[in-house]
């Protein structure tokens, strides 16, 4: 599964959907440019109301190559979108580079809301003969 970040404002038009029953070990993120001397130093879920923190456990980022691997065993699979804040520092010069990523898991069988046609109730005025409505 590949998911490519970007600037927070064009999120949806790199947006990937994933089938939860496809999902492999890990999420491979392209990233915007080669990363040579910066280092990963956070990983936030920022789709969630309190904003969580993502574990480093598992996840492959050398520095050099424009790819972060986080497994998806750190990462969200429940239905819906969700959406990643990624910050690098320059370990030369501390400069900061933050990118975003956002992908929607979707389930082989959806909720799907049923609506039921209300049951007409008779009040006082319909006993007396004035409704005029179907029969």
């Amino acid at each position: 599964m590949i998911a490519k970040s970007c600037d927070y404002k064009k999120l949806n038009e790199h947006c990937q959907v994933f089938n939860n029953k496809e999902i492999d070990e890990y999420l491979n993120i392209r990233l915007p440019h080669e990363m040579y001397g910066y280092c990963l130093y956070d990983i936030l879920d920022v789709s969630s109301s309190p904003v969580k923190t993502v574990s480093f456990d598992g996840v492959v980022f050398d520095g050099v190559h424009p790819w972060v691997d986080v497994p998806w065993k750190n990462l969200s699979r429940v239905c819906g979108k969700h959406t990643y804040k990624l910050s690098f520092m320059d370990t030369c010069n501390r400069r900061y580079l933050t990118t975003y990523v956002s992908y929607i898991i979707q389930d082989d069988n959806p909720y799907k809301p049923y609506i039921y046609m209300d049951r007409y109730v008779e009040d006082d005025i319909d006993k007396q003969g004035m409704y005029m409505g179907w029969y």
